[in-house]
């Protein structure tokens, strides 16, 4: 299987784009989405370089969960497990128990695997991360959504014919339903337009 466009989006949207090398929180010298490979200190890039360094790295983790997981998956899991293994590195995923459950058609075990994965280690000691429990609820929901393709806050809004901010406020208010990571948020095409039906936005 091939990773979509929607498993890419969610991956970048997590990752966060970073023109300028930088520690991430377990001490690694990373730029771009995420990319580790070859970094050193004060290295800047563009955001085509990023780009670049996205496509050679996301081959990894798709031959990876080709090569791991020996039962069928809709695109939605495909690219909830790529987007796991591209965080959490194709050793914990290998041995993971979310794998070895969902290897035994076990799907909904290992659906509830996901948030299991969302601590970080601060002074010796592994802590829950509000970044991390948020990409892997997110990653669940994917698991165990309908395959479709994820709108981001600028797409609703054109779609809604109204502001980003907006968008904003109205998921927080809790009359958009959408799904939350960080301080960004990805809507389900079908709720946008359901929402826009019945509150008549012309």
């Amino acid at each position: 299987m091939k990773i979509s466009k929607n498993g890419k989006k969610l991956i970048k949207t997590f990752e966060g784009l970073r023109l300028k090398a930088y520690y991430c929180p377990a001490g690694v010298l990373t730029i771009g989405y995420g990319h580790t490979k070859g970094v050193y200190q004060n290295q800047e890039i563009t955001t085509e370089t990023a780009n670049k360094f996205f496509d050679e790295d996301i081959k990894v983790y798709v031959n990876m969960v080709n090569t791991l997981v020996t039962v069928p998956l809709s695109q939605g899991q495909f690219d909830a497990l790529v987007s796991f293994t591209y965080n959490c590195g194709i050793n914990n995923f290998r041995n993971s128990t979310l794998l070895k459950l969902l290897n035994k058609n076990d799907y909904s075990g290992a659906a509830a695997q996901f948030v299991l994965w969302n601590k970080i280690r601060r002074n010796g000691k592994l802590v829950p991360c509000e970044g991390l429990t948020n990409r892997r609820k997110a990653e669940r929901e994917m698991f165990l959504s309908k395959t479709q393709t994820l709108l981001n806050a600028d797409e609703a809004a054109k779609i809604l014919g109204i502001s980003r901010r907006t968008v904003y406020s109205w998921a927080n208010q809790h009359k958009i339903k959408h799904i939350r990571y960080s301080d960004r948020l990805l809507f389900e095409p079908e709720d946008i337009y359901k929402f826009k039906k019945e509150h008549i936005i012309l």
